[in-house]
């Protein structure tokens, strides 16, 4: 896992500052030297992205009140979409949710 992007050069200039967050498939476990040919790296990339995005919705796409849950657990909106509208490259994005402020329960 790498940070990568504007924010680790600090030169985002954006109010809603994005974090892109590279993270390195096991090529020795996943692809073969052919697959660049054949365009299955494309196939196996979008299969690790979608795994990718059932875990994290699945650790962060819940709501704080649910049972077992310690108050203040990070909770967060996940989701695909297609990198620069190419739908043959998923990326998962990740939105934090703002705790709820001390108001009524």
């Amino acid at each position: 896992v790498d940070l990568v992007g504007s924010f680790l050069l600090g030169s985002s200039c954006k109010p809603m500052r994005n974090v892109d967050v590279a993270l390195e498939m096991d090529t020795e476990a996943m692809l073969e030297e052919k697959d660049f040919r054949n365009h299955k790296y494309l196939d196996k990339r979008a299969a690790f992205v979608a795994e990718l995005f059932l875990f994290l919705k699945k650790r962060l796409g819940h709501s704080n009140s649910q049972k077992g849950e310690e108050s203040g657990a990070l909770s967060a909106s996940v989701w695909l979409t297609a990198w620069q509208g190419d739908v043959t490259k998923p990326i998962v994005v990740v939105r934090p949710r703002l705790p709820a402020s001390g108001g009524s329960s």
